[in-house]
This record gives C-alpha cells, structure tokens and sequence, in this order.
C-alpha cells in the first residue's frame, strides 16, 4: 500500500473540470491511500489534510483528520480512484454530498456548494 497527496484526485481544493468549465473550489486537500495499478489505483480511504478558512468545507465544519466515507452516495474506500473524481471535479455553483467519519467514529453528513478559487 502506498500513499498519495493530492489535492483531489478526490480533489477537493479541487479542480479538475473540464477545461471549457471553470474549476470549482471546496476548500480541502486530501491524503489519499490507496493500493494496486497506480494509473487507475484502489482508494483504500481518503482523509482531509487540511481545510482552508471561510471555504465551503470550513463553513461544513469538515476538519482535518476527518475521513470521507462516501461521496454522492458512493462508497469511498474499495472504489476505483478514476470513478470518484467525477463526483468531486464541479464546477463553482455546484453542489457535493459527502459522508465523513471522524476521528472518534462519529459520521456525519456535509453538503457543499463550489466556489470560486478566491483571489
């Protein structure tokens, strides 16, 4: 098993729409692990790195430590990672379920919307 930093492959300061759209911000880098072929690896859990001030995911009270357990009701871990970008490459205005776990077990739900990238 290796370990990934990004930000969002389940990007999640994200970007990643299409070219012709412009990039949606969450305000949220992960730290993606993952195992097998690394051109298209098995998530194994994807866990917020850290969360930017006054973001969607700050607003959401989402906090570092925290873990995604699914997004748009998929699950995250045991899913390819090319099957979960999609759900977390919006553009500003669009909206994201996510379920995370934290550190003390406790799942809870966050909905947020894209921004744009401020600055």
């Amino acid at each position: 098993m290796r370990q990934a930093i990004v930000a969002l492959i389940l990007v999640a300061s994200i970007g990643g729409a299409p070219a012709a759209q412009e990039k949606g911000w969450f305000g949220f880098k992960l730290a993606v692990k993952t195992s097998g072929f690394a051109l298209n690896p098995t998530v194994v859990a994807a866990v917020v790195q850290s969360v930017e001030p006054n973001s969607p995911a700050s607003e959401q009270n989402i906090a570092a430590g925290d873990e995604i357990v699914d997004v748009e009701g998929k699950t995250v871990a045991g899913n390819k990672a090319r099957e979960l970008k999609p759900f977390l490459t919006k553009g500003p205005g669009a909206i994201l379920h996510l379920h995370l776990k934290r550190k003390d077990g406790k799942i809870y739900s966050a909905t947020l919307t894209a921004t744009k990238r401020p600055g």
